[in-house]
């Protein structure tokens, strides 16, 4: 059975109904499994004793935390950000998560004074091996994905991946099947070059279209001028079939997480991408 993970939306539905009204939703909708998110998310859990409570509400509803997903930026203020994701590494911990997915320079707009991939490296990969060895104090793995106009795409990803695992072993891969097209390159080529260290997925879809101006509400910009809007799985540009094929292939066990902030109905969107994953997904 494949372990589904309720992500977007978790949040927004816990603030407006409670944890446990949302883990019975969650539940009920096929989900085994939740991924918290700390973000432009409204924040639902904010001690240590408020994560154990939520833990022991989900264990009453058949529920884990697979994954404490944490949006931080280790560029700006490296010494903040690594404050940041370290008290949400406490929450993940009282909350029995097993991994940790934090972002690392998630800019998609450039400011006047960006800095140099090389420059922005130097600075982003001691944060997050700062971050990394607390982790590993708690017992947990740190997931990085292809995210932003710098640590995207295999190129873009790469030279972080290699350095950190180097140094860190309790580090992982985020599969994500949407990110990349922000580098305006398939999902299919990233999970194809880090297919041995993928402990984690994002499962996301994407409309495409070009034209010199947005094309309206929801779109965002790629790095070569296209436009990007979520969808409902299967709708969009992303080559399930391709990246289901890899999964396979590993004999991927980990969680399925459905990252959906389409503007679609969410139970629509919900019911469509596990039909649609598991059409080419061979779960063993």
């Amino acid at each position: 059975m494949i372990n589904y993970t309720m992500f977007a939306c978790f949040n927004a539905m816990a603030a407006e109904r409670g944890i446990p009204a949302t883990a019975h939703w969650a539940a009920e909708h096929g989900f085994s499994s939740v991924e918290v998110q700390y973000s432009r998310c409204p924040e639902i859990i904010f001690t240590r004793k408020e994560a154990a409570a939520a833990r022991r509400v989900l264990a009453e509803h058949n529920l884990s935390s697979a994954c404490y997903s944490v949006s931080s930026n280790l560029y700006e203020d490296p010494d903040a950000a690594v404050r940041l994701v370290c008290h949400h590494l406490d929450l993940a911990a009282a909350l029995g998560s097993p991994y940790l997915h934090h972002t690392l320079l998630p800019w998609l707009v450039l400011p006047d004074n960006a800095p140099t991939y090389d420059a922005a490296l130097e600075t982003v990969l001691p944060a997050a091996e700062r971050i990394a060895r607390y982790a590993g104090r708690l017992g947990i793995t740190v997931l990085y994905e292809d995210q932003g106009l710098y640590f995207n795409g295999v190129d873009g990803f790469a030279p972080f991946w290699r350095e950190i695992h180097r140094i860190c072993e309790n580090t992982g891969v985020c599969g994500d099947m949407g990110n990349s097209l922000f580098v305006d390159e398939g999902a299919e080529h990233f999970f194809d070059a880090f297919r041995n260290d993928i402990r984690h997925v994002h499962v996301k879809d994407y409309l495409k279209k070009s034209a010199p101006v947005s094309p309206g509400l929801f779109w965002r910009r790629t790095k070569g001028g296209a436009w990007l809007r979520d969808t409902m799985a299967g709708s969009g540009v992303v080559d399930f079939a391709a990246c289901g094929k890899i999964l396979s292939d590993i004999d991927y066990r980990g969680a399925v997480s459905l990252e959906l902030f389409h503007p679609e109905p969410y139970a629509d969107g919900v019911k469509q991408a596990m039909q649609y994953f598991e059409r080419y997904f061979n779960y063993k």
